[in-house]
């Protein structure tokens, strides 16, 4: 899964940066950066069919270059939307559901669509129902209730946004593996981060200044983020596996003897119910696993077997160690990291 958006006012031309990222435990990891003059649909194409030509064979999670990440989340942007689909036809694109809510109450608070204070509604019914049974039920609602026939025009608003369904609502996203990612938080944090850390809240001079930053500075940050992840100097403790706090009898865990990646776990409030976990993909039939969501689950097995998931901190050494070496081929300086290799 990978999320894409643009940020401008980093220089003093106002050059759009497109950040790509992706998610991972130690936060958002970028897989690619580029500094446009447009944001246009066309530029922002011929963009990414040059970032296809720089990437390696196995990018995406072995999926290639050329049939890109599964997901895709962004914004309601038509020109980066338009250009995904045009690039990578195989990947999903949906919606950031906080940007998704955010538009309807902007139109709704529009003064031009003469909504009453008092009959404002807003789709979160809609965005949130648990089934697509109990969406079918909000929209029958929406549409068809007392408020919604005193304007013709938030009807039709409705219905044009209704189209586009599958993009939002989160019904609909049961079956993806987004990991419980439902806004681009990553993307927003990323950017936050080269706003405030990297430029410290200041503008580039001008368009190689901010080259530099982002070759350069943006990229050592990362890097060291990762080495601290891998040397135990991380500050996002909060996703290892035993700070879930689970309560999941470990001695009840079950392995799957055909498979050594699958187990069977119990449920914490009805040792009758278990649930399947399978490690190696980082989902668990539980409501909260079911699209790749860390869960009580996962770190249970995890606590049991040691072996760490891919949705929590590692802390097997030889786990940490495959990180260091991956922070390793990243490194512009491999003098200063072969020192810090050789301690760990």
């Amino acid at each position: 899964m990978a999320f894409l958006d643009a940020s401008g006012s980093l220089d003093r031309f106002n050059n759009p940066v497109y950040f790509m990222c992706t998610h991972h435990p130690a936060g958002a990891l970028p897989l690619g950066v580029w500094i446009t003059s447009s944001q246009s649909q066309q530029v922002t194409e011929q963009c990414l069919e040059k970032l296809k030509h720089v990437l390696p064979a196995h990018a995406f999670g072995g999926r290639g270059p050329k049939k890109g990440p599964q997901i895709f989340m962004t914004d309601d942007d038509s020109g980066a939307r338009g250009a995904l689909h045009s690039v990578w036809k195989l990947s999903i694109l949906i919606l950031c559901i906080f940007h998704f809510l955010q538009a309807v109450w902007r139109w709704l608070l529009n003064s031009d669509n003469k909504i009453d204070k008092g009959d404002r509604q807003h789709f979160q019914s809609l965005v949130c129902a648990k089934s697509e049974k109990e969406f079918l039920l909000a929209v029958k609602t929406a549409l068809f209730d007392d408020i919604t026939n005193k304007y013709p025009n938030y009807r039709e608003y409705l219905k044009k946004s209704l189209k586009r369904q599958q993009e939002w609502t989160l019904c609909h996203r049961k079956n993806l593996l987004t990991r419980g990612n439902n806004t681009d938080n990553y993307n927003e944090s990323m950017i936050n981060t080269f706003k405030s850390v990297i430029l410290n809240r200041t503008r580039a001079y001008n368009l190689v200044e901010l080259f530099k930053y982002i070759s350069e500075n943006f990229d050592m940050h990362f890097q060291r983020k990762l080495l601290a992840l891998a040397f135990g100097r991380t500050q996002n403790f909060h996703l290892t596996a035993r700070s879930f706090g689970s309560t999941v009898q470990l001695n009840a865990i079950k392995q799957n003897p055909s498979d050594p990646w699958k187990f069977t776990v119990p449920s914490r409030s009805d040792p009758n119910v278990t649930y399947d976990v399978d490690s190696k993909k980082g989902m668990c039939t539980c409501l909260l696993g079911c699209n790749g969501n860390p869960c009580a689950h996962q770190a249970a097995f995890a606590l049991e077997y040691g072996i760490t998931g891919i949705n929590f901190i590692p802390q097997i050494p030889e786990e940490r160690y495959r990180l260091a070496v991956f922070a390793k081929k990243l490194f512009s300086k491999p003098s200063r990291l072969n020192i810090q290799l050789n301690s760990f």
